[in-house]
């Protein structure tokens, strides 16, 4: 299993999230339609583990679920710009 990281790790940068986003994108192409949904909820089990603190990931599934449809549509919740990914490059 995954040791737990120090909660307090600083936020990654602009190039880290890029990657972290490319390396996203390439494992749910691999994972394939069928095992999408498996495979994210692996994945958000995996680093909820890694992160070690359970308020925080409840905090984060929250943030996630704000700002799920298209910007100016109705139930869109804003959130702060650092709460975003970025856009993919390209």
């Amino acid at each position: 299993m995954t040791e737990p990281m120090n909660s307090a790790s600083k936020p990654l940068s602009l190039a880290d999230l890029e990657q972290v986003y490319d390396a996203l994108a390439q494992a749910i192409d691999e994972a394939g339609p069928g095992h999408t949904q498996l495979f994210l909820s692996k994945l958000s089990l995996l680093m909820a583990n890694a992160l070690g603190d359970a308020a925080q990931v409840r905090q984060l599934v929250q943030t996630a679920l704000q700002d799920l449809s298209e910007p100016g549509a109705p139930g869109t919740s804003k959130i702060a710009p650092q709460d975003k990914l970025p856009n993919p490059p390209g």
